[in-house]
C-alpha cells in the first residue's frame, strides 16, 4: 500500500519516468467491467517468517488521489492461551487506516522522572569508585529504581511504516527514526490543549496523518508473590494514539472520529520459586527452598474504536454491540464490531445507505474466566463475513474455519515455553528442573524446583488456528501449519541437570594383584566412562554407594574401586575406597571433562549416578521447535471441492534436512534464573554482628520476553504441487538475517531493532518442474552511511546490595559497589540500508533440455543522500549495452515549496542515456496556485537536455487547476485548449471540452446543479448547454452514482452508453441509447 500512494503521486504529477513521450494522467473512467467473482488462494507469504498475509478485503474509501482500504487481517502464528479476543475476533483484526502505537521497553517514559536526561556517566563511576560502600547513597538508590531507556512509537500507516523515540519533552520534530526515512513526525507537547493534535506524520509525498485520540493502559499487579491481595498502580500511561486526519497535497481529507469507547484487560501472571543461604558472623549458616509463589498482572486498555469515517459523498460507520457470553471488553460486557454500514451523500444533504458488512462470531474453546458470580465468559471467533443490500438481499464475502482443537481456560497452566497450548497437565508454570542446593554448611544435595513441563506440543499448539477459508463461490483454502524452528543448541534445555549412571558389578579374583599378572582382557579390570564439555564453570555432583561384599582379607586383598575426574586434560578429583554412601561436588572449568569409573574383583561393586547441567557448550546442535507457527502449504479447491493447487513451504538449508532458521537475537537466553546478595549488620560495636544472604530464583518467564516469536529463515523453498503431490516447478529464495543489536546485559533490556535488514532477497533460483535452472536473481545490499540515526539509552543494574551507607564500614561486605552495579550506556545508531545491484541470469533451453543461451543484466543503484530515492540506475545486459537512468528531486534543484511540504520523492528530472547518448530529458516545473502547488509545465528534450528558456522543448502545459487540485484545463504546445469540468462537489470529471476554454465552458452552467444533482437527467441537461454553446468544441459528458461508478457517457457525437448496477453495486448490463443490452453481467454463486 506503502508504494501504491507513491505512484499515484507520480502518475497524476509526472510523465512516465522511462517514456520519451509525456502521457497526461489518467482523469476519466474507464468502461466499467465485470466484478470479480473473487480470486481465491493468492496469498502472499512472508518467506522470511513463514507467516502467511491472510486478509479479506472489505471497502475502500476513495478522497481524490486518497485511497484507504478497510481490511479484515488475520495472524497465523498461532493463538496463546492467554489470548484475548479483539473486536472482530480471535486473532483478527482490522485495519482502518492505522496508528501510532507504544512498544514499553523497560518502564514507560511518561511514568519516568526524567527519561530524556541521562546521568552523567563518567561522574557516576567517579563516586561508585570513590564510595565504593556507599550502597543506601540517594545518587545510588535512584539511578537503580529509575529508567533512561527510550519506549518506541511504532509507526503503522499506509505509506509510512517505522519506529521513532524521543529525545526530550518539547514539541517540535522527532529526529530519531528507524529506520532512518524522510518521513517527518512532529509532536505537540501541549498536549491536545485547544483541540489540537499530539502527533503529525508527513510522508515522503507530502501527506500529512494527524493524530488526536489516545489510548490508555493500565498495569494491575500484586505484591504477595503468594497470590494474596490484588493491588493496582497508578501506571496508567498513554500506549497508543489513533488517526484522526489524513490531508493529500491538494487539500483531499479523510476524517475519523471516535465515540466507541470501552476498556479490556489482559490477564497474566509469572510464577517463581527461590533458594537462599545465609552465613552468620556467629557461625550459623541456614539454607531455605521457598515454596513456589504466583504473581498474577493484567493490563487494562481504555481505547476508543472509530465510530464513523467521513468523506467526500460519504461516510462509514461502525455498529458495536455487546453479549454478555464473550469475553473481557468493558469489564465482561463483550463489545464486538456487529456490522459497518457504508452510506453514501453528506451531512448538508443527509446520507443514504449503501451497503452493509456484518459480521457473524461464535464461542470458541472452554470458558475464557468465570466472573466473581459465576458467568462463564467465552473467547469468540468470527465465523462469517457478509453483506446485505436491503432486507433481504445478503451475499457472502467469507467464512471461516478454525483448527478443532479446543484452547484451554485463558489462564491455564498448560503451556509451552511461550504461551501456547501444549495440553500438559502442569500445576504451575516453572519448569522442572535440577539444582544443586547446599542444604547446611558441608553438605550438598540434588534437588527439584518447579512442576511444569513447558515443551511444545505440536498438535496443541494448533488449537483455535484458523484452517480455513470458504469463498462466496464455495470454492475454498485451506492453510496447513507447522512450529518455526532454527538449527543448533537447544536452548530450553539450558540449566537443566543431566544424570547418568555408572554402574559396574566387578570380576577378577582380588586376592590378586592385577598390575603384575599378565592377562589377555586386564585380568578382569572393568571401566566405565562418561565424556562432555561445559563452557562455563560447573558443578558435578556424584552419589551413589561403592561397596565390597563379604570381604575378607584374601579375597579383597588388591580388590578396588577409583572414580576420576579428568578436566581438560588434568586430574581434578578421585577417590578409591568402599563406601555406602558417596556424596560429592566437584567444581570443573569451561572445557572437556571426563568422568572414569574403574572396578576390580569379583567382591566389589559400584553405583554411581553423575548430575550435571546442561549447558550450551555441552548441548550437540539440532532443529530446535518453537516459537509459533508458520505455514506449511496452502491448498485451493473450487466448489466442486476438487483440487486447484497446492504451495509447499521448505524451510531447511539447501541439501539439508536442517532448518535454516536464525535467533533475531542470537545472543537471548532462555534465561528464567536470576540471583542476587545482600549483606547486612547490626552495628559497629564489638562483637558486630554480620550476616550475608545469596538468594537464586527461577521464574516462568523469561528476561528478555523471548516467548515472542524471534526466528526468521534464511533459505525458504517454495514449491508448486500438483494433485498427485508431483512438483510444477519450485523457487528457492534466501534472504538477510541480521540479529537485533543488543547492549549485553543480564536483562537484555536494551535491544535495537534491525527489521529493516531482515527479510530482504539476497538470491532468487526458479526451477522449472523438471529441475532445470530457468533464473538467478541477485541482490546485493550495504549501509548508507550519509544518513545515520542514533538513540541513547541508560540503565543501572543492581546485582548486590547492603545496608552500609559508610565508605569505611567495621564490617565490609565481599563486594563493592563497583561490582554490584552495572551501569550500561548505549548509543545505537542505525544507517540506511539499501539494494546497491541486482544480477539477473536467464536461462533458455531447447526442446530436448540442453542449455542453449545465457541472458545476464546487471542493474546498479546509486541514492539520493536527502530522501533514500533512486538518483540513478544503471543497467547493463549480455551484449555490455548500457541504460542509465537519473532522477534529480527537490533537494538537487533546491526548491523549497516542496522541501517544506516534505514532497521529496517526486522526481523533477529524469535523463534517460543510452551509452554516451543522451535519449531524452524531461523536467517538470511547478507553479503556486494560491494554497496549492502544482505542475504547471513539462517539458523534454530528444537527443539532449532541455532548456527551460526554449518554447519548443517544452511539452505539455497545466494551465489551470480548482480548489481541490483537479485540474480543469490543459494544453500541449502549439494545440487548443482542453477544458475539464469536475462535478459531485468536484470528486468525479462530468465533462470534457476539446478546443474550449474552462472560462467559457463554465459560464454556461450551474456548478450547484453539477455538485448536487437530483438525478441522471437533471446532470445530462445541464451538461447539454455546453453542447449547444460551443457548437465547435467536442465535448464528451459523464454521470456517476458516487462511491459506485459511472453510469452514463455521451461522447462529442451525443450517443450515449448506459451502465446499469445490482444491490451490490457491481456491474449488471450495459445499455446503448436506444434501450439495447450491449451485454450482461450473471453473478451466480453456488448455495
Amino acid at each position: 500500500m506503502r508504494n501504491t500512494f507513491i505512484i499515484i503521486c507520480l502518475l497524476l504529477f509526472n510523465s512516465n519516468l522511462f517514456s520519451q513521450e509525456f502521457k497526461l494522467p489518467e482523469i476519466f473512467p474507464s468502461s466499467p467491467t465485470a466484478a470479480e467473482l473473487g480470486k481465491f488462494g493468492a496469498y502472499p507469504v512472508n518467506l522470511s517468517t513463514g507467516l502467511p498475509q491472510i486478509e479479506i478485503p472489505l471497502y475502500t474509501i476513495q478522497s481524490g488521489d486518497l485511497s484507504i482500504p478497510i481490511t479484515l487481517k488475520y495472524h497465523a502464528s498461532g493463538i496463546k492461551v492467554n489470548q484475548m479476543s479483539s473486536w472482530v475476533g480471535l486473532g483478527w483484526s482490522l485495519d482502518t487506516g492505522g496508528l501510532i502505537s507504544l512498544e514499553v521497553r523497560d518502564t514507560p517514559d511518561e511514568l519516568e522522572p526524567t527519561p530524556y536526561s541521562i546521568p552523567n556517566i563518567s561522574n557516576l563511576q567517579s563516586f561508585i569508585t570513590q564510595n565504593p560502600y556507599s550502597f543506601q547513597h540517594p545518587d545510588i538508590l535512584n539511578i537503580t529504581k529509575n529508567s533512561w531507556v527510550k519506549d518506541a512509537y511504532h509507526i503503522n500507516l499506509p505509506t509510512v511504516n517505522g519506529t521513532f523515540f524521543l529525545d526530550s519533552d518539547t514539541s517540535g520534530e522527532v529526529l530519531a527514526k528507524f529506520p532512518p526515512d524522510e518521513y517527518k513526525v512532529y509532536r505537540n507537547a501541549s498536549l491536545n490543549v485547544n483541540n489540537d493534535y499530539y502527533y503529525k506524520i508527513v510522508d515522503k509525498t507530502g501527506i500529512e496523518y494527524y493524530f488526536k485520540n489516545i489510548e490508555d493502559s493500565q498495569l494491575n499487579k500484586t505484591n504477595s508473590g503468594d497470590g494474596g491481595d490484588y493491588h493496582v498502580y497508578n501506571t496508567k500511561y498513554k500506549s497508543a494514539w489513533l488517526l484522526n486526519k489524513i490531508i493529500d497535497p491538494k487539500g483531499n481529507v479523510i476524517e475519523y472520529n471516535y465515540g466507541n469507547a470501552y476498556s479490556f484487560t489482559q490477564y497474566g501472571q509469572s510464577h517463581s520459586q527461590s533458594y537462599s543461604y545465609t552465613n552468620s558472623s556467629d557461625g550459623n549458616y541456614s539454607a531455605t527452598i521457598q515454596p513456589w509463589k504466583i504473581s498474577p498482572s493484567s493490563a487494562t486498555t481504555f481505547t476508543n474504536k472509530p465510530m464513523e469515517v467521513l468523506f467526500p459523498n460519504g461516510r462509514i460507520r461502525f455498529i458495536l454491540n455487546s453479549n454478555s457470553q464473550f469475553d473481557g471488553f468493558d469489564g465482561g460486557s463483550g463489545k464486538f464490531l456487529e456490522k459497518i454500514i457504508v452510506e453514501k451523500g453528506s451531512a448538508t444533504y443527509g446520507y443514504n445507505e449503501l451497503k452493509t458488512i456484518h459480521f457473524a462470531y461464535t464461542t470458541t474453546g472452554a470458558p475464557n474466566y468465570y466472573t466473581s458470580s459465576g458467568t462463564n465468559k467465552y473467547r469468540f471467533k468470527l465465523d462469517h463475513v457478509y453483506e446485505t443490500a436491503g432486507p433481504s438481499i445478503e451475499k457472502d464475502i467469507a467464512r471461516f474455519e478454525y483448527s478443532t482443537t479446543q484452547l484451554p481456560e485463558s489462564r491455564s497452566y498448560a503451556i509451552d515455553y511461550f504461551g501456547y497450548y501444549n495440553g500438559k497437565n502442569n500445576t504451575n508454570l516453572i519448569q522442572k528442573r535440577d539444582i544443586s542446593y547446599n542444604n547446611s554448611m558441608y553438605s550438598t544435595q540434588i534437588q527439584q524446583i518447579g512442576l511444569a513441563d513447558r515443551s511444545i506440543n505440536i498438535d496443541k499448539m494448533k488449537a483455535g488456528i484458523l484452517t480455513k477459508v470458504i469463498y462466496p463461490t464455495k470454492g475454498y483454502t485451506q492453510f496447513e501449519y507447522e512450529p518455526n524452528s532454527f538449527y543448533g543448541k537447544n536452548i530450553f534445555l539450558k540449566d537443566e541437570s543431566v544424570k547418568e549412571t555408572l554402574d559396574i558389578i566387578g570380576t577378577g579374583n582380588g586376592s590378586k594383584n592385577p598390575k603384575t599378572m599378565i592377562c589377555m582382557d586386564d585380568c578382569g579390570i572393568q571401566y566405565e566412562s562418561l565424556n562432555f564439555t561445559t563452557n562455563e564453570n560447573m558443578s558435578i555432583a556424584i552419589t551413589g554407594s561403592m561397596v565390597c561384599n563379604n570381604c575378607s582379607p584374601s579375597n579383597s586383598k588388591y580388590a578396588y574401586s577409583t572414580i576420576y575426574v579428568v578436566n581438560n586434560g588434568q586430574l581434578k578429583y578421585s577417590f578409591t575406597g568402599y563406601t555406602n554412601s558417596l556424596n560429592e561436588q566437584i567444581l570443573v572449568s569451561p572445557g572437556s571433562v571426563t568422568i572414569t569409573l574403574e572396578v576390580y574383583g569379583s567382591v566389589v561393586e559400584a553405583h554411581l549416578q553423575v548430575a550435571y547441567w546442561k549447558t550450551l557448550g555441552n548441548l550437540p546442535d539440532e532443529n530446535v521447535q518453537g516459537f509459533g507457527l508458520r505455514i506449511k502449504n496452502i491448498t485451493n479447491y473450487n466448489d466442486d471441492n476438487q483440487f486447484v493447487g497446492q504451495k509447499n513451504y521448505e524451510y531447511t538449508l539447501p541439501n539439508s534436512t536442517n532448518s535454516s532458521g536464525k535467533l533475531i537475537n542470537n545472543d537471548s537466553k532462555y534465561d528464567r534464573f536470576s540471583s542476587s546478595e545482600y549483606f547486612s549488620y547490626t552495628s559497629c560495636l564489638s562483637p558486630s554482628i554480620y550476616s550475608n544472604t545469596n538468594t537464586y530464583t527461577y521464574s516462568s518467564s523469561s528476561k528478555s520476553g523471548f516467548e515472542n516469536n524471534s526466528i526468521t529463515y534464511e533459505y525458504v523453498t517454495e514449491l508448486q504441487k500438483d494433485n498427485l503431490g508431483g512438483t510444477n516447478g519450485k523457487t528457492v529464495h534466501q534472504f538477510t538475517t541480521e540479529a537485533d543489536d543488543i547492549v549485553d546485559t543480564n536483562t537484555h533490556t536494551i535491544i535495537l531493532s534491525n527489521g529493516s535488514k531482515r527479510g530482504n532477497l539476497l538470491k532468487k533460483e526458479v526451477y522449472s518442474d523438471a529441475e532445470k535452472l530457468l533464473l538467478i536473481e541477485e541482490n546485493f545490499y550495504s549501509d548508507k552511511s550519509t544518513k545515520l540515526n542514533s538513540r541513547a539509552d541508560f540503565k543501572a543494574f543492581k546485582y548486590s546490595d547492603s545496608n552500609i551507607n559508610n565508605n569505611n564500614p567495621c564490617a565490609p561486605p565481599p563486594f563493592r559497589l563497583d561490582n554490584s552495579i552495572e551501569l550500561v550506556e548505549s548509543n545505537l545508531q542505525l544507517a540506511w540500508y539499501k539494494k546497491d545491484k541486482t544480477e539477473v541470469t536467464e536461462y533458455f533451453y531447447d526442446e530436448i533440455g540442453n542449455l542453449i543461451e545465457e541472458l545476464k543484466t546487471t542493474s546498479n543503484y546509486i541514492y539520493n543522500s536527502q530522501n533514500q530515492e533512486i538518483s540513478e540506475s544503471t543497467i547493463t545486459n549480455s551484449k555490455n549495452e548500457i541504460i542509465k537512468n537519473s532522477y534529480k528531486y527537490a533537494h538537487d534543484l533546491n526548491d523549497l515549496r516542496l522541501i517544506n511540504d516534505n514532497r521529496i520523492a517526486i522526481p523533477l528530472e529524469t535523463t534517460k542515456i543510452n551509452g554516451s547518448q543522451i535519449i531524452n530529458n524531461q523536467k517538470n516545473v511547478y507553479t503556486d496556485y494560491g494554497n496549492l502547488y502544482l505542475p504547471n509545465e513539462i517539458y523534454i528534450k530528444k537527443g539532449g537536455l532541455v532548456n527551460l528558456d526554449s518554447a519548443i522543448d517544452r511539452n505539455f502545459v497545466y494551465d489551470n487547476y480548482d480548489t481541490k487540485g483537479n485540474i480543469i484545463q490543459y494544453h500541449s504546445e502549439n494545440t487548443a485548449p482542453v477544458a475539464i469540468i469536475w462535478g459531485y462537489k468536484q470528486q468525479y470529471p462530468v465533462a470534457k471540452i476539446e478546443n474550449a476554454s474552462y472560462a467559457d465552458a463554465i459560464a454556461l452552467i450551474s456548478q450547484t446543479i453539477l455538485d448536487n444533482p437530483t438525478n441522471d437527467s437533471a446532470l445530462k441537461t445541464e451538461l447539454n448547454k455546453i453542447r449547444t454553446g460551443l457548437p465547435t468544441a467536442m465535448v464528451t459528458t459523464y454521470t456517476y452514482d458516487p462511491l459506485i461508478g459511472v453510469t452514463s457517457v455521451t461522447d462529442p457525437k451525443g450517443y450515449t452508453i448506459y451502465y446499469k448496477y445490482d444491490a451490490f453495486n457491481r456491474l449488471e448490463y450495459v445499455k446503448d441509447a436506444e434501450g439495447n443490452i450491449l451485454s450482461k453481467n450473471e453473478y451466480n454463486y453456488k448455495q
